[in-house]
């Protein structure tokens, strides 16, 4: 079954909540990861952290 058909038949069949994953046979178990965990985040966040503290440097050194 295309996933077409069966977003078509979950909409007919009244569910909402759902999401159909349209990926590559070899692919199945790195998307089933993904799904399972999320995104990752956290080296942005690390990255973004890194730019803040460099930033509240600068600043301190030029308002002396």
């Amino acid at each position: 079954m295309r996933p077409e058909e069966l977003r078509e038949r979950l909409l007919q069949a009244g569910l909402s909540a759902y999401k159909v994953a349209d990926v590559a046979p070899g692919g199945v178990s790195l998307s089933l990861d993904d799904l399972d965990r999320g995104r990752k985040l956290w080296p942005w966040f690390i990255l973004l952290a890194l730019l803040f503290l460099a930033a509240e440097v600068v600043l301190i050194r030029t308002s002396r």
